[in-house]
This record gives C-alpha cells, sequence and structure tokens, in this order.
C-alpha cells in the first residue's frame, strides 16, 4: 500500500512540472491595433476608427500556442474623438481566450493577430453607448504587381452603431484594415 501512495506522488509531481512549465514561459502583454480608414483600401485616407485590444497571454498548451485572455475592447471614432471601452469583452462559450499558433511564443508577431474573433458586444463612455460587433477574416493579397494597402492588413468585418442613434446602412464587405501593436511594429 505505502508504495503504491509513493507512486502516485511521483506521478502527480511530474505532471504538475511539466504543465506548469508552459504558464512560466507566457510571452508579455501586448495592445494589438486596428485601423480602419475613411476609405478602408487607401492609407492615404484619414483613419476613421480604431480598434485596440489589450491582451495577456493567459494559457499555452505548447510553446508555441497561447491563449489569449482579450482584457479590454477600446474603439475610437476618430473623427468624433470619442472612445469606448468594454472590459473582457470576449466570450466564446469555452474558456474566453483567442487560441493563436505562433511560430514563436515567446516573440509573436503583428501578423498573427490579423484575424481577430468575433466580439460583440456593448462598449461605454460617459455619456453613451456603443454597440459593436468586430471580426477578422483570412486576407488574400492581391496579385502581382499590386501590393496590400498596409504593411500588415487585416480583413475586418464591424459594425458600429452608437446607442439611440439611428441603424447605420449595413454594410456586407468585409474591409482591410492596417495592423500594429502599441510599439508601432506593423
Amino acid at each position: 500500500m505505502v508504495s503504491t501512495i509513493k507512486q502516485t506522488l511521483c506521478a502527480l509531481m511530474i505532471v504538475v512540472i511539466v504543465g506548469s512549465q508552459y504558464a512560466l514561459a507566457l510571452p508579455t502583454d501586448r495592445t494589438i491595433i486596428y485601423e480602419i480608414h475613411e476609405t478602408p483600401s487607401d492609407p492615404k485616407t484619414t483613419v476613421a476608427w480604431t480598434v485596440e485590444l489589450e491582451l495577456k497571454a493567459a494559457d499555452s498548451t505548447s510553446a508555441d500556442d497561447i491563449g489569449w485572455e482579450i482584457q479590454v475592447i477600446r474603439i475610437t471614432d476618430e473623427g468624433a474623438q470619442a472612445e469606448w471601452c468594454e472590459v473582457n469583452p470576449y466570450e466564446n462559450g469555452g474558456d474566453n481566450l483567442w487560441w493563436l499558433s505562433h511560430a514563436d511564443g515567446n516573440n509573436p508577431t503583428v501578423e498573427e493577430f490579423t484575424e481577430p474573433p468575433l466580439i460583440q458586444g456593448t462598449a461605454t463612455n460617459a455619456t453613451n453607448d456603443l454597440d459593436y460587433d468586430f471580426e477578422g477574416t483570412v486576407y488574400t493579397p492581391p496579385a502581382p504587381p499590386q501590393q496590400p494597402p498596409y504593411p500588415v492588413t487585416s480583413l475586418l468585418c464591424y459594425t458600429f452603431h452608437i446607442v439611440g442613434e439611428p441603424d447605420p446602412e449595413a454594410d456586407e464587405d468585409d474591409e482591410p484594415a492596417d495592423t500594429n501593436d502599441d510599439a508601432g511594429n506593423p
């Protein structure tokens, strides 16, 4: 009986040590910024909307497969200089993490964040609320010699609607957006 208990304890200790090695190696928090231009495919036009996702690496299943917690979504109407925020906006019916496979889990690149999951909710500010849907889809660059409009391009489907104002016209087209991080890395 005593040897059975010792074997069980050894097995449990190995599981705990192996399972925690990835928790210790999680990458640093980051903010990913999506800039939606007035004419989305024209980088020379002004930025109409900015969407920022504050991310925290919360879990991993391997050194390169990271589950990101979307801690805050911040949506800014650049023309009106109005900003709305929602804390913990992402719910996927499971662990509420945005799972990504990175080429190097210790050094995720902006390019790996170009397809954000569907995030829906109501963000708030001091004067009104903003209902939103926001999601990235696969971006297919144009055939050469044409170039993508931005160094890192996301293809986004979104709706922003200020509560109490008339409904916006539905725009069913996904639109390109400039994608970078809080350090200005494309």
